[in-house]
């Protein structure tokens, strides 16, 4: 064989193997793409909850109810951190927590829910803690051990006692009203004031003295804690003899994240 036709069957082996790797890395680049289509969410919901389509390389989205203490907390982490997530209303007086499209998302029929590409994430605590775990160094959830257990603390307690405190309040006087289930209950008020008469004075007697809960700085718990108090006056918490209480949440009503989360910008 001629040196020259020996040439051109090397090279047209050449230009076949380039063939062959440009055929496999477009066939590795269209089951990408496909695949990246096929994690795109189609969530249809009815009422307020609208039809969407997202394939935003799975942007950020969380269910929200504008007067839950739980959605107000998340809100206002997600504002303070500048998180754009989109923001989905789950109206708890028409029951849509209930429809079968949301309960694919929270089995416990609850809100908030974080939504991001395949990942469901339900439970308002833990939904803070994962946004603040997006932006590294802030200071809501300190990663220095001691620090970041005193604010551990704080949301522990907030689900053991506070907040079961002011939800006896919150049902009887507003929830039942919402839903139309009859009058307050009288004993249940009173296991609320009995519950609200033995923490409150812990919680404000450690603020005295504080700016904030944990540090010199607003954290997590304080937007935990603080959270309940948007529905105080409308549930009628017995906390008026509370000063520190009140001068702490004065406090985190003048953060602007806190006034953006407010209940009266969502309706």
């Amino acid at each position: 064989m001629s040196a020259r036709n020996l040439s051109r069957r090397l090279f047209g082996r050449v230009q076949s193997s380039r063939a062959v790797l440009l055929r496999e890395l477009l066939t590795a680049i269209f089951e990408v793409c496909s695949s990246i289509a096929s994690a795109c969410i189609a969530v249809p919901l009815a009422g307020n909850l609208r039809k969407e389509t997202v394939c935003e390389a799975c942007a950020m989205k969380i269910y929200h109810f504008p007067y839950s203490p739980n959605s107000r907390r998340v809100l206002a982490v997600a504002f303070h951190l500048a998180l754009d997530p989109e923001l989905i209303k789950v109206d708890l007086g028409q029951g849509e927590q209930m429809h079968p499209e949301f309960l694919t998302l929270n089995p416990n029929h609850a809100i908030p829910v974080l939504v991001e590409g395949d990942f469901v994430l339900w439970e308002s605590v833990a939904i803070m803690q994962y946004l603040a775990n997006q932006v590294p160094s802030n200071t809501l959830w300190p990663v220095e051990p001691k620090a970041q257990a005193d604010v551990s603390r704080w949301l522990c307690w907030s689900l053991a006692h506070w907040g079961p405190a002011c939800g006896f309040f919150i049902f009887e006087r507003l929830v039942k009203n919402m839903r139309q289930l009859g009058d307050p209950d009288p004993v249940e008020l009173k296991k609320g004031e009995e519950r609200m008469a033995r923490y409150a004075p812990v919680l404000n007697d450690y603020l005295k003295g504080r700016e904030w809960l944990c540090g010199g700085t607003v954290t997590l718990a304080d937007y935990t804690l603080g959270s309940y108090l948007e529905l105080a006056e409308a549930a009628q918490y017995p906390l008026t003899p509370y000063a520190e209480i009140w001068r702490w949440y004065r406090n985190l009503e003048s953060l602007p994240e806190w006034q953006q989360s407010a209940p009266k910008n969502f309706n």
